[in-house]
C-alpha cells in the first residue's frame, strides 16, 4: 500500500482537536497523500475525515491540495494507546489493557491488565501584593494575556514572579493554574474586600486582574493584597517491574515538571501530566494527558555537510568563531539564571550548552562564541545584527534562530512577519554570511504554546518548513528544533508543559533539546538518526526542579522590569 504509485509518506509533527477541544499532540505520524481525493479511514475508533494537511517542505514544490492521516504498521502504537486509556467515565485513573508493547529501547514487553489511580494536583496556598492595576479596555480581549500599555500599571498578574526551578523569572503567566473560587482580593491592610465583576475583572485563562472605573483605587497607587490557590503541575511515571505496574509520582512544580526516572530495575511505560486545570468540574486524567514512551527517530541534521570547513578547523584544534543571532530563546530565556555565567557550566541556556560542549568534544581547538541577540526581535533585525555583530568578527560559523516573534500575532490579526518575508530575509543573510566565507546553520523555532487563541503554535509550522525548505535550497545546514521537540511526548513528557512562561520560552528541558539537536552536527553517526533509549535528553545533564545545578541568590538575578524592557515589543503583547 505504501509503495503504491502516487503516494508519498513523511513524517509530520502537529496538534490534533480532541472533541473535548484540548489541543493534542500529533507525533511522528505518517501522512498518506492521495492527490485531488479526499477518504475518511476508522482506525481502532480513531475516525479521520477529509483531513487538509500541509506537506513537508521535502514536498513543497508539489501542492497537495487534500490529504488524509494513514499510519504505517511501524507506529500503530501512536493511536494504540488503546493499551492505555483513562477511566470510563473519565475520573483520577488509568485503565491498562493486557497487550504487547514495544519499550523506548526497542525490546518487546508483555503488559498486565492493571487499573492506576493518579492523584489529583497539589494545590499551594499563596498571596501577592500590588498596585492597582489598569482599567479593563475592550479592546484587551485581542490578547492572550491582557497587556501593559505605555506609561500604565498594567494588570496585576496573579501568581508568583519567580518560579520554583532556580528561582528563575517567569515571563509570562501560570496558564489556568489559578483556582478561581478562591481568590480574594482586598486592600493591603485587609479593610475593604472587593467582588469580581463589579469591582475588578478577572481573566480567568492567565491569570490577570484589571480594574473597572477605578474601583480599586487610581492605577498605580494604593496596595492591593491578593489571597489565593494555585494548582501546580506534576508528571508521572507508569512503569514496569517484575510483571507489575505501578506510578511513580513526581515532583508538583509550577512550572516545568520533571518526569522522574524508573526505579532500578523498571521499565519506564508512560508519562502521565496531571494537569493543573478541572475538566467539567473535577480533576481527571484525559486521554491527551497520556503519553506512551516509545522509540523514535531524534532530527537528524540537514545536510550536515555545510559545516566541513567548520568542522575541520575544530578537529585540527585551529581556532573557530561560532556565532549566534536570535531572539529571547538565543538569549537564553527562561534557563536558570540564563544572564549569569555565559559560555561556562553554570549557564544552563542552549548556547553555553552548545559551546560548552564544543569545547569538551574538541579539547584543541580555540573556540570563541559571538552572540548578537535581543528578546522581543524578529527576523528583520537579523542583517542589521550580522553585519554590526557579527561579520566584525570574522566568524565561522553562524546559528541563525528566529520565527517564534515573527509568527506571532494578537488573536485574529496578522503575524509580525509574514512567512514569505521570513525567509526571503534569512536568505539574505545567508547571502551575507557566504560573502564573510562563513558557514550556516538555520535553528527550527520550537512549538509555543498550543493554548494561545493567537494560533501560533499552528502558524509556526509553516516557518519550520520554510528554514527546512531554504536549508535544501540554499545547501546549508538546518537543526529541526521543533521536530525534537515535538518529540518530548514520545519521552513521556507533554511538550507545552516544559515552556517556563506558557507561552514561548523553554525551561532547562527545552534549551536541553535545543542544544542536543545542534550538538548532532558534530559528533560521529549524528547524520544518521538512532533510537533514543531515555526519557531524558541524552548527552547533557538533565535539570531538576527541586535541585538545580546552581543555585543562585535572589539579588543576583535582574529585576523582572529590566528583562521585560528589553524584550518589547513582545512584553507589550504578553504583559510583561
Amino acid at each position: 500500500m505504501f509503495g503504491a504509485k502516487g503516494f508519498r509518506r513523511f513524517y509530520t509533527f502537529g496538534q490534533w482537536k480532541t472533541r473535548s477541544g484540548i489541543p493534542s499532540i500529533l507525533r511522528s505520524s505518517r501522512i498518506l497523500c492521495l492527490p485531488r481525493k479526499c477518504h475518511c479511514i476508522t482506525l481502532k475508533g480513531v475516525v479521520f475525515s477529509q483531513i487538509q494537511m500541509k506537506p513537508t517542505s521535502r514536498h513543497a514544490s508539489r501542492v497537495w491540495r487534500h490529504s488524509i492521516v494513514a499510519l504505517c504498521l511501524s507506529s500503530l502504537q501512536l493511536f494504540a494507546a488503546d493499551a492505555i486509556l483513562p477511566s470510563s467515565p473519565p475520573s483520577g485513573s488509568i485503565v491498562i489493557s493486557a497487550a504487547d508493547w514495544k519499550a523506548a529501547d526497542g525490546s518487546s514487553l508483555k503488559l498486565p491488565s492493571a487499573t492506576l489511580a493518579i492523584s489529583p494536583p497539589e494545590t499551594r496556598a499563596m498571596e501577592k501584593t500590588g498596585e492597582a492595576p489598569s482599567n479593563y479596555l475592550p479592546r484587551f480581549e485581542g490578547f492572550d494575556m491582557w497587556p501593559t500599555d505605555k506609561g500604565s500599571p498594567g494588570p496585576l498578574n496573579i501568581g508568583p514572579a519567580r518560579s520554583d526551578q532556580g528561582n528563575t523569572q517567569i515571563l509570562g503567566g501560570l496558564y489556568r493554574q489559578l483556582d478561581p473560587a478562591s481568590l480574594k482580593l482586598t486592600t493591603e491592610d485587609g479593610s475593604k474586600t472587593f467582588k469580581e465583576g463589579e469591582d475588578f475583572k478577572l481573566h480567568p485563562l492567565w491569570p490577570q486582574i484589571t480594574n473597572i472605573s477605578d474601583r480599586l483605587g487610581k492605577p498605580g497607587e494604593g496596595k492591593l493584597k491578593a489571597v489565593f490557590n494555585l494548582n501546580l503541575q506534576r508528571i508521572d511515571l507508569v512503569q514496569l517491574k517484575d510483571g507489575k505496574l505501578s506510578v511513580k509520582a513526581g515532583k508538583s512544580s509550577l512550572v516545568c515538571p520533571v518526569l522522574p526516572e524508573a526505579d532500578a530495575g523498571a521499565t519506564a511505560i508512560a508519562g502521565i501530566y496531571v494537569a493543573p486545570w478541572q475538566r467539567d468540574g473535577k480533576y481527571i486524567v484525559a486521554k491527551e494527558d497520556i503519553f506512551p514512551i516509545r522509540p523514535f527517530d531524534p532530527a537528524a541534521p540537514v545536510n550536515p555537510e555545510a559545516i566541513a570547513k567548520t568542522l575541520g578547523k575544530l578537529k585540527g584544534g585551529q581556532p573557530a568563531n561560532i556565532a549566534f543571532i536570535g531572539d529571547s530563546v538565543t538569549l537564553g530565556a527562561e534557563s536558570t539564571a540564563w544572564t549569569l555565567n555565559l559560555w561556562t557550566d553554570k549557564n544552563l541556556t542552549y548556547v553555553s550548552r552548545v559551546i560548552t560542549n564544543l569545547r569538551k568534544d574538541f579539547p584543541t581547538a580555540k573556540i570563541e562564541p559571538i552572540h548578537a541577540v535581543q528578546g522581543g526581535t524578529t527576523s528583520k533585525v537579523a542583517p542589521q545584527f550580522f553585519d554590526e555583530k557579527v561579520a566584525p568578527q570574522k566568524p565561522d560559523l553562524l546559528f541563525i534562530a528566529f520565527g517564534l516573534n515573527d509568527a506571532n500575532s494578537t488573536i485574529g490579526g496578522n503575524p509580525r512577519v509574514p512567512v514569505e518575508e521570513y525567509k526571503e530575509g534569512l536568505r539574505g543573510v545567508i547571502g551575507k554570511a557566504r560573502a564573510v566565507g562563513c558557514e550556516v546553520i538555520l535553528v527550527t523555532p520550537m512549538q509555543p504554546s498550543p493554548f494561545l487563541k493567537s494560533g501560533i503554535a499552528e502558524r509556526i509550522v509553516a516557518y519550520r518548513d520554510a528554514m527546512l525548505a531554504l536549508a535544501k535550497e540554499e545547501k546549508i545546514g538546518c537543526a529541526d528544533v521543533y521536530g525534537d521537540w515535538m518529540h518530548q511526548a514520545d519521552r513521556g513528557i507533554a511538550p507545552f508543559s516544559q515552556l517556563h512562561n506558557w507561552i514561548n520560552h523553554p525551561g532547562n528541558q527545552g534549551h536541553g533539546v535545543y542544544a542536543e539537536t545542534i550538538l548532532r552536527f558534530f559528533r560521529p553517526g549524528a547524520a544518521a538518526p538512532k533510537k533514543e533509549t531515555s526519557s531524558a535528553v541524552p548527552g547533557l545533564r538533565q535539570p531538576d526542579a527541586e535541585t538545580p545545578f546552581w543555585r543562585i541568590k535572589e539579588r543576583e538575578l535582574p529585576p523582572a522590569a529590566e528583562i521585560a524592557a528589553k524584550a518589547k515589543p513582545n512584553a507589550n503583547i504578553y504583559g510583561l
